[in-house]
């Protein structure tokens, strides 16, 4: 089942909106704003996005294909899907309680993993990171046919995952604090913790994280949710210790760094990430050696589930999910949307 694009384009509100810290989104778009689709947005490559329409009308997990905007339907029985997650070919996700792996490679039919977990973490390699029905962390590998093949506990909820050199490493979260580790190929459980920062009684700390390597060096952005700031954690593979530093808010009067996205800022780490109190999205570069964050010019309460879609030195293409959009007099809810943003 496919449908063609349907898209608005707000070129004149971006023409009454500039500025030198924000003319540089351009080519913003609701993709078929007659549809409820956007929310776990997932990107395959730069041209295929999975998520979940939640409309009647061709319901279901679906294919994004752009630039044409066709959808294809995966799945219409997941109508209600969460936690989609993507590795190369096949796509993991939730609904209700069932872990569901489709294969897009044997006709689009998928294979219920478990009847028993509460969430989805990650999805890398042969890799499944998920909580089960009483919240406990746990992992499972599956082997090329998408079958379980062992299973076991996680000292934490993941909340972040890299690959670098074949070899996995995740960020989770427990009750002593936000951490780092290795989960080697053929191991059982995670190697060579570090902690990246300690919480205290009744505070978190990582619950929202995005994760990625540049060169030999791993940046962590995170929701550091006691102070409601958004932080970086950075370490080098020659050092001991991270280093954390904060990127935006202001401790107690902000709630910045949900849904967090990391590009390559021709070389360095820029980050897109929501602005959990006034429903906005922003974005944060390095510049004199100084961060740098601006919130997007786009009306409406924006910038959930946020992706990158396409970078190279002089723009990226992001992805992300609109909870209600607005151009003047007129509103749409639940909306996938993209944009470009010059470097």
């Amino acid at each position: 089942m496919k449908r063609f694009l349907f898209i608005l384009t707000y070129t004149a509100f971006f023409a009454s909106c500039q500025s030198s810290s924000v003319s540089s989104l351009s080519e913003y778009q609701l993709i078929h704003p007659e549809l409820s689709l956007g929310e776990y947005l997932q990107v395959k490559n730069s041209s295929e996005l999975i998520t979940v329409n939640r409309s009647s009308s061709q319901g279901g997990l679906v294919k994004i294909s752009l630039p044409s905007g066709e959808i294809t339907v995966l799945d219409a029985s997941a109508s209600e899907a969460r936690d989609i997650k993507i590795s190369e070919d096949q796509v993991a996700y939730r609904v209700g309680q069932e872990l569901r792996l489709l294969s897009q490679t044997n006709g689009h039919t998928y294979t219920v993993l478990s009847q028993k977990i509460s969430k989805l973490r990650s999805f890398d390699k042969d890799l499944l990171c998920f909580e089960n029905e009483k919240s406990q962390p746990k992992w499972m590998r599956i082997d090329s046919q998408g079958r379980p093949t062992s299973s076991g506990e996680l000292p934490g909820s993941v909340k972040a995952t890299a690959v670098l050199n074949d070899v996995l490493y995740l960020a989770y979260q427990n009750d002593d604090g936000f951490f780092f580790a290795q989960f080697p190929q053929n191991s059982s459980e995670v190697k060579d913790s570090l902690l990246i920062e300690a919480t205290g009684e009744d505070e978190n700390v990582g619950s929202y994280a995005a994760m990625r390597f540049f060169g030999s060096e791993v940046i962590i952005g995170y929701l550091a949710e006691n102070t409601g700031q958004f932080k970086i954690a950075r370490k080098k593979s020659t050092q001991d210790q991270f280093h954390t530093e904060v990127i935006d808010g202001i401790a107690n009067k902000n709630f910045r760094g949900m849904d967090i996205a990391i590009f390559n800022d021709r070389g360095k780490p820029g980050f897109l990430y929501l602005d959990a109190w006034e429903y906005k999205l922003r974005w944060a570069r390095q510049q004199n050696g100084k961060w740098i964050s601006h919130q997007l010019p786009i009306q409406g309460a924006v910038g959930f589930y946020n992706q990158i879609i396409q970078e190279n030195s002089d723009e990226i293409l992001i992805g992300f999910h609109n909870f209600r959009s607005q151009r003047g007099d007129e509103t749409t809810y639940l909306n996938l949307a993209t944009g470009k943003l010059a470097l």
